[in-house]
């Protein structure tokens, strides 16, 4: 599965999320909406709301936000 989102993740990581990926696709059609942010990307994310604290592991490279298409 190519996904622009993985990009910047760890190996580890990914290779978790693919299994994860691969399991939900049996009912839905998910997709990585959210990977690795950047320092402004999480300080929008804080200011909307949407994240609680700039130290997310999205930050650095362990976490991804996956929703169905």
């Amino acid at each position: 599965m190519a996904n622009t989102n993985l990009e910047g993740l760890n190996a580890v990581f990914v290779s978790k999320v693919r299994r994860v990926l691969d399991c939900l696709k049996k009912r839905w059609q998910p997709v990585v909406a959210s990977g690795l942010r950047s320092e402004s990307e999480q300080r929008e994310k804080v200011a909307l709301g949407y994240s609680l604290t700039m130290n997310s592991k999205h930050r650095i490279g362990n976490a991804a936000d996956i929703i169905d298409r």
